[in-house]
């Protein structure tokens, strides 16, 4: 019996060695994670980043490009009206975030040198502006779902898609030039859109859930219109400061 029982933690131990290499290969192939699954686990901050607090924020910078990566889904969700999605990413988005918000406060807690802490800081503002996003633009699109037939409706999702997709480029190539462009798309249009509300409430002849639901996607918008425009703000300052 007892040789019995030797043998058997002996070859399961060696069956778990052996297949060290190939095993996680295998099962990613026969189980491949889901999209949201990926999302929600970083991908460029891990435990052993803080290692090296120097190179620890571009990273992170990494890191949040896929949490704005992701908005632009959402919009793609609101213009099919497929909510199958929509949720799950949220969720992994929302815990992407939790890692994110975790790794710069673990940077913060180490004896960096003061001009990388101001800078983290800056990091952590830019962090808490891009969760206040990435919720905003997830109730955007699902107050729209099923709007898609709707004039303003259609305008708000393909106006907000285009900036997104600006912040993206700008996150991912943080030229002066592309920076700019974010900084100007995102100015005060809290006139036009007061005109749009006033023009959509003479001409609408839908149901009242679908006028309430619409005008207060234009809030929405507006918020997160806003939103990206601290985040043009943010990335601005960042370029200088990195230049200093």
């Amino acid at each position: 019996m007892a040789y019995t029982y030797l043998g058997l933690n002996v070859t399961v131990a060696g069956v778990a060695f052996a297949g060290l290499h190939w095993a996680p290969k295998g099962l990613a192939k026969l189980w491949p994670p889901t999209p949201e699954q990926d999302l929600s686990s970083p991908i460029y901050i891990q435990h052993n980043s803080l290692n090296s607090p120097e190179t620890a924020l571009d990273l992170v910078a990494l890191e949040q490009i896929r949490t704005v990566s992701v908005l632009g889904r959402y919009i793609d969700a609101a213009r099919r009206d497929d909510r199958s999605q929509l949720k799950p990413l949220h969720t992994a988005a929302t815990q992407l975030g939790k890692h994110i918000t975790e790794f710069l406060e673990a940077l913060l807690r180490l004896p960096i040198a003061t001009d990388l802490a101001t800078r983290a800081i800056s990091f952590q503002r830019k962090e808490s502006t891009l969760r206040a996003l990435e919720e905003n633009v997830y109730l955007f699109a699902e107050t729209l779902m099923g709007l898609g037939g709707d004039e303003l409706a259609g305008l708000l999702i393909e106006s907000l898609d285009t900036i997104l997709y600006s912040a993206l480029a700008a996150l991912e190539t943080p030229g002066d030039l592309e920076i700019e462009i974010l900084v100007n798309m995102t100015d005060d249009r809290s006139g036009m859109m007061e005109e749009l509300r006033k023009r959509h409430g003479l001409q609408q002849t839908g149901s009242t859930n679908n006028i309430s639901a619409v005008h207060y996607a234009t809030t929405l918008f507006e918020r997160n219109v806003w939103l990206l425009r601290q985040l043009s703000l943010w990335m601005r300052e960042d370029a200088q400061f990195s230049v200093v």
